[in-house]
C-alpha cells in the first residue's frame, strides 16, 4: 500500500516539498523511510483509518466505509494506531 504522506507529500499535493538544504532533505528522507516502515507494521485496517483521517474523513465517515464498525470503534482504533506509531518511532 502506497502511503503518500509518509513520503513527504501533503494530502492536497502530488509533489514532494522539501527544504532547500541538502542535509535537511536527507533527514526528511530518512524520516519518511522510518515513518513508512512504522506504518507498514500496522494492520491494513489501521493504515486505512489513519490515511482516511489524514485526508480529512471524520470517524463517522470512516465507520461507514468499514461497516459494521461503529464510530466509537474507529476512534479507539485510530488512537491505538497513533499510539503504536509513537512507540515504533520513539
Amino acid at each position: 500500500m502506497a502511503i503518500g504522506f509518509a513520503a513527504g507529500l501533503t494530502p492536497d499535493s502530488d509533489e514532494e516539498t522539501l527544504p532547500n538544504e541538502p542535509h535537511a532533505r536527507i533527514e526528511d528522507h530518512d524520516d519518511s523511510i522510518l515513518i513508512g516502515e512504522a506504518l507498514s507494521r500496522l494492520s491494513e485496517k489501521e493504515q486505512l483509518i489513519l490515511i482516511w483521517h489524514w485526508y480529512g474523513d471524520s470517524d463517522s465517515d470512516i465507520a461507514k466505509k468499514l461497516a459494521p464498525m461503529s464510530t466509537a470503534a474507529v476512534s479507539r482504533a485510530r488512537q491505538r494506531a497513533i499510539e503504536k506509531l509513537r512507540e515504533l518511532l520513539s
